[in-house]
């Protein structure tokens, strides 16, 4: 929306007196909010417009008010990167606790500086990883004919690829970014509580945040330089983000049947790729739980580690996410230099964990729209996201529901080795208003997504 000339002089009038009401609260800025503005662009969505207009009306204000502006636009710079889920509650609870005598919003010096730095830290990272999707996009058909070489005829039509899209790979830059943060909130609650965030107490998380909030714990000087320097520019920043997303390229081999026979064959291929030097492992995760039997043995692993000592330790060993997920999956390195993942299942085992995976993203109300409103009008048809969020209300349901996912999980396994199981039916588990949310149904929205994403290419890939 373009801002006018009276607009202009009416937001100018009413900064300049909010300053001289509220002057000795503020710290002196040395350089306006220009530059932060220009670098909010991108992140808040800002039209160039009117960023150009503000920057104009910005020139003809005073020294004095043209502090006042940077508080209003670094309140919708947190919104967007609230929006990202950058920061947890009590990181933004330090960044949005100041107030004046009115109750408004007032920037410390230590905030603007934290708020700053992630914008320039998230905008750099939204050029790496467009970078990354760019160069995985270009070496993915060379890099699945290098996977794909390793195996027989018969597997022809067993394998699925893609690159990465840019905003996945954004995605998990920032959620690497995320965990860092996280971290840093760790650290803060075992020094005031002596215990282990992640451990603590849904009462003992609320105690830490309501004395954040109170003024009750306050972040040295020391910390907040630490935290201003989760943001800060590396000289291997690319190179790092690089190591970050190991899988820019993904190849899938869907066994037909996923029997005992099929897997040991596989097994074998890979054995013998790295004895050739054919491959070039880099980690290992063996997905399976519960007694559910995995696809590759971790004594079978342990031996490929013995072929080429470079293979590190095996990751997620006899674990999984609670639901029961099970694949076998191995990150690579092409021959062209780029970070790859292999993953192995059963053709069954994959329709179930592609609906699964559609629960679990709207269980975490992750963006699975990425703003695309025609993805959104979809979502909001097929009436999921109101089950799902009536679901987490109801532990009783939802539990019977994780029954279900773990059970199908383990059955569709067992059924590969010889059992005998029919595919399990939701309404076993819980009322039929959940339809919707059967592995069947999601597995069937999932293949419908994709037909949509493909509309955006330069969204999903």
């Amino acid at each position: 929306m373009k801002i006018g000339q009276k607009q202009i002089s009416q937001m100018l009038q009413t900064a300049a007196g909010a300053v001289r009401k509220t002057a000795a609260t503020f710290e002196v800025v040395k350089s306006p909010a220009n530059r932060l503005k220009q670098d909010v662009v991108e992140i808040a969505g800002v039209q160039k417009t009117q960023q150009t207009q503000t920057v104009k009306a910005a020139k003809v204000v005073s020294s004095a008010a043209s502090l006042a502006y940077p508080d209003v636009q670094l309140t919708k710079t947190l919104m967007a990167l609230g929006e990202k889920n950058l920061f947890n509650k009590e990181i933004l609870a330090f960044l949005t606790r100041s107030r004046n005598a009115e109750g408004e919003l007032m920037y410390s010096q230590p905030q603007r500086n934290v708020i700053s730095a992630a914008v320039k830290k998230v905008n750099r990272l939204k050029n790496i990883a467009h970078k990354l999707a760019d160069d995985a996009k270009r070496a993915e058909k060379e890099a699945f004919e290098e996977i794909r070489s390793l195996f027989p005829a018969k597997y022809k039509d067993c394998f699925e690829h893609r690159a990465k899209s840019k905003e996945s790979t954004f995605d998990k830059l920032v959620n690497h970014l995320r965990d860092e943060i996280d971290k840093f909130r760790n650290e803060l609650y075992k020094q005031h509580f002596k215990g282990n965030y992640k451990k603590a107490s849904d009462a003992d998380k609320q105690k830490f945040y309501d004395q954040i909030m109170s003024g009750k714990i306050t972040l040295t000087d020391g910390q907040w330089n630490k935290l201003t320097n989760l943001f800060a520019r590396r000289k291997q920043e690319y190179r790092d983000s690089n190591n970050i997303v190991m899988d820019q390229i993904g190849t899938r081999l869907l066994l037909p049947t996923g029997s005992k026979k099929e897997t040991e064959e596989v097994t074998e291929i890979i054995e013998k790729a790295i004895k050739a030097q054919k491959i070039r492992i880099t980690r290992v995760s063996n997905y399976s739980k519960d007694g559910i039997k995995p696809y590759v043995s971790n004594k079978r692993i342990a031996g490929w580690q013995e072929l080429d000592h470079r293979i590190p330790a095996l990751v997620n060993y006899d674990k999984s996410k609670d639901n029961g997920y099970t694949t076998f999956q191995m990150n690579v390195v092409h021959k062209n230099g780029t970070p790859g993942e292999f993953q192995m299942r059963s053709r069954k085992m994959n329709i179930v964990c592609n609906g699964e995976h559609t629960f679990y993203d709207l269980l975490e109300n992750k963006d699975i729209t990425k703003g695309v409103h025609e993805l959104k009008e979809y979502y909001e048809n097929a009436g999921v996201f109101d089950l799902v969020a009536e679901m987490k209300k109801n532990p009783v349901i939802f539990d019977s529901y994780m029954t279900y996912i773990k059970d199908s999980y383990k059955k569709t396994r067992d059924t590969a080795l010889g059992a005998e199981y029919p595919m399990q039916v939701l309404t076993n588990y819980i009322d039929a208003k959940y339809e919707k949310l059967s592995l069947e149904n999601l597995c069937k929205m999932a293949d419908e997504v994709k037909a949509i994403q493909k509309k955006y290419p330069d969204i999903f890939g």
